[in-house]
């Protein structure tokens, strides 16, 4: 019990800001409109990744549908975000080009997952999970597309979109070291010590994703206890970020 309550706390404490946050939506600055929306898509992904005990494997593998489009998806709804919390100005049609990944990947591995179909899918699924199992081989196009999207291109295009968004934030913040109030002088509306606060809260939080994606990579862990350590530190930065952006308008 203990194990799952802690796997599902950040999905937990993203949905509670969101809907603390919606409920006054009418009178909520743009920054925190979107904010709605990243903690949304944030607690589909967190309860994707901390909910593994589905009853249903089928619903399980529609499910990795969906989550094809936001777990990259989600860097571009921060890139939103970020934007506008430093900057007043409309957004243009370029700023809505860093959905054009996500949104690949996603009709990719859509279409790729249906024309290798969900009985096929399930036995991939189940020759991961137990390498001693009985079930046959899955070969193919479209299985070697789902295999490659869900697990190496979608995080690779998650870690590139960290690494481009923090060294962004870095240059703003070194380019104006010596002018903090001018940081977010066109931010309209907005306290400017929440608006800090969310700033680095945003930072830390992409820096502590990027170390546990590019971890994904070099090493495999098998015992428990970091995950649960893992999550319990998501859970934290996830209510900070929750807490300040409710409290960003004046």
């Amino acid at each position: 019990m203990l194990q799952e309550f802690l796997y599902l706390l950040p999905c937990i404490v993203c949905l509670f800001w969101a809907v603390a946050l919606g409920v006054q939506w009418k009178r909520n600055l743009r920054t925190q409109k979107i904010g709605v929306v990243v903690l949304g898509v944030c607690a589909i992904n967190l309860f994707y990744w901390g909910f593994t005990d589905f009853p249903d494997y089928k619903v399980y593998s529609y499910f990795t549908i969906l989550i094809s489009f936001t777990h990259a998806g989600v860097y571009s709804l921060l890139w939103l975000a970020y934007q506008s919390l430093i900057d007043k100005r409309p957004f243009t049609r370029k700023d809505y080009l860093v959905f054009i990944p996500p949104l690949l990947i996603g009709m990719i591995y859509t279409l790729a997952l249906f024309q290798m179909g969900v009985e096929n899918y399930l036995a991939l699924i189940a020759g991961y999970e137990d390498p001693k199992s009985q079930q046959p081989l899955i070969s193919g196009l479209s299985s070697s597309l789902v295999h490659i999207l869900s697990a190496f291109v979608n995080n690779l295009v998650a870690i590139i979109g960290i690494t481009l968004l923090l060294i962004t934030m870095t240059v703003r913040r070194i380019w104006y070291k010596d002018n903090r109030q001018a940081f977010f002088a066109q931010a309209e509306n907005q306290s400017l010590p929440h608006s800090w606060a969310l700033f680095y809260g945003v930072f830390a939080l992409l820096f502590f994703i990027l170390v546990i994606l590019v971890g994904e990579f070099l090493y495999y862990i098998e015992d428990y206890i970091p995950f649960y350590v893992l999550f319990a530190v998501a859970a934290c930065l996830f209510h900070y970020l929750g807490y300040h952006l409710y409290y960003l308008r004046r």
